[in-house]
């Protein structure tokens, strides 16, 4: 019985010594400012291990996450931060990604990363399509403006004359319907939206629009 004891202790101090890295938390999708281009966050993680742990590198999905390995070594049990930051220009919506930490020993881990990325001024959808002999006179694109630009309204700086459109006043505050007229024949054009903003820092919307 004495053995089996002791063959149990020394397998669970194995362990121990092997377990390696841990997030105390797992990471809360970053939600930041619309229009941010570059987040920065930190991962709170912890050496479980009964050894001083040493990060060899981390592996990034793509070239949007990056981090830096910390440059002394995880005493055991300790707790530390990771910072680390995601490049989100020419992106929106919710992205998903991953950064992946490779210990000196133990296994890697995997830790996925969600930023949900808006714009101040967008439309969705930005293509109004209609197919040959579609029977709609009309497509609409709804049109968002983030209450911390209030009370500024979009308006349509350059009209088409293919497709004859108007802005009407959407459900709710901060929301409005453009409503665009189909083209007597088959064509593709577009047409702008503006919203004015103070000290000549107006922001723009193309919306695409083709029949086919």
């Amino acid at each position: 019985m004495k053995h089996a004891v002791f063959v149990a202790a020394g397998l669970s101090l194995c362990l121990s010594a092997w377990a390696g890295l841990e997030l105390v938390a797992p990471p809360a999708r970053l939600e930041p400012p619309p229009d941010a281009t570059l987040i920065s966050a930190v991962l709170k993680l912890r050496n479980q291990s009964v050894e001083s742990l040493t990060l060899r590198e981390i592996r990034s999905c793509c070239g949007c996450l990056t981090a830096a390995s910390p440059s002394v070594g995880i005493a055991p049990g300790a707790e530390f931060e990771l910072p680390f930051s995601y490049d989100a220009k020419g992106r929106q919506g919710l992205q998903k990604g991953s950064l992946t930490l490779v210990p000196a020993t133990g296994e890697p881990l995997v830790v996925p990363i969600e930023v949900f990325l808006r714009r101040s001024f967008d439309a969705e959808p930005r293509l109004l399509r209609w197919k040959k002999d579609a029977a709609e006179s009309f497509l609409e694109a709804q049109i968002e403006v983030d209450p911390s630009l209030a009370p500024a309204a979009p308006r349509i700086s350059n009209s088409s004359t293919k497709f004859p459109a108007e802005l009407r006043a959407g459900p709710r505050p901060g929301v409005w319907i453009l409503r665009v007229t189909q083209a007597t024949q088959a064509a593709r054009d577009s047409l702008t939206l503006e919203l004015p903003l103070p000290g000549d820092k107006n922001k723009s919307i193309e919306i695409f629009c083709t029949r086919e």
